[in-house]
C-alpha cells in the first residue's frame, strides 16, 4: 500500500483548480500543477507513472516501458484526464486481463500456471528427470525382481508435494499459522523445514508400503 496523507484531499467536483500545489514531482499529474482540479483520474495517472517507473527503473513519462503494461502505463499518463481510465476497478480489470491467467490455472502443478511456454518446457524437463532418476535409483531392485513401485510413488510424491508447498501452491502457506512471521530468513528456514518432513513422510510410508505389500519377505 503506497499512501501520501501530505497530498490527500477531498474531491470537489464544483472546485475548477485546487488551491494548492500538491504532489510528487514526476508522479503528480498536470491538475496537480494548476491544470484543473485533481479527482479518481490523478490517481491513476500516478499509478501509471508508479508502473512505469517499477519496470523501466526511471522517473520518466516519455519512455515507457515496452511489454504487456505499455497500452495500459500510456492509458494512465494521459494528458487529458477524459482519456484515462474512469475508475481503479476499469485500471485494475485490464492489469488482470493482461497479468492474471485464467482461474482454472491455479490449480496446474508448478510451471504451468501462468501459461508461459517456456516455464512449461522447463517444468516438464524438471518432472521427467526426477521420474527417470526414481526409476534409474531403483533399477537394481528391478533387476533381482524386486516390487520397487511403492519407494518410487511413494518418494515422487512426496518431492512433488515439498515443491508445490514450496511454489506456493494454492496458497497454502497462507493458512500456516507460524509461517506468517515477518522476518523473511525465518520464514524461508521454516518452509524448508516443512519441505523436508514432507519428504520423509512420504518415504516413511513408501518403506511401510513396500514391507507390508510389496516385498514382505524383503526386510526378514
Amino acid at each position: 500500500y503506497l499512501i501520501d496523507y501530505n497530498a490527500a484531499r477531498l474531491d470537489d467536483k464544483h472546485q475548477a483548480e485546487d488551491t494548492v500545489l500538491l504532489g510528487t514531482k514526476g508522479f503528480a499529474a498536470p491538475e496537480q500543477y494548476g491544470f484543473g482540479s485533481s479527482d479518481i483520474t490523478t490517481d491513476i495517472y500516478a499509478i501509471g507513472m508508479l508502473m512505469n517507473t517499477l519496470l523501466t527503473g526511471r522517473v520518466t513519462r516519455e519512455d515507457i516501458a515496452a511489454g504487456r503494461f505499455e497500452k495500459i502505463i500510456r492509458k494512465c499518463l494521459q494528458m487529458d484526464r477524459s482519456m484515462r481510465y474512469s475508475s481503479v476497478n476499469e485500471l485494475k480489470k485490464a492489469i488482470q486481463k493482461k497479468y492474471i491467467p485464467a482461474k482454472w490455472m491455479r490449480f496446474l502443478p508448478p510451471g504451468f500456471r501462468q501459461g508461459k511456454v517456456g516455464h512449461m518446457l522447463a517444468a516438464i524437463f524438471i518432472y521427467l528427470t526426477i521420474y527417470s532418476g526414481m526409476t534409474g535409483v531403483y533399477s537394481n531392485d528391478i533387476n533381482k525382481g524386486i516390487n520397487p513401485w511403492g519407494d518410487i510413488i511413494f518418494v515422487s510424491a512426496g518431492f512433488i508435494f515439498s515443491v508445490l508447498f514450496a511454489a506456493y501452491y494454492l496458497d497454502i502457506q497462507e493458512r500456516i499459522p507460524i509461517l506468517q512471521t515477518k522476518k523473511g530468513s525465518i520464514r524461508r528456514l521454516i518452509i524448508i523445514g516443512i519441505c523436508l518432513l514432507i519428504w520423509f513422510a512420504f518415504l516413511l510410508l513408501a518403506c511401510i508400503f513396500d514391507a507390508l505389500i510389496l516385498n514382505p519377505t524383503y526386510f526378514s
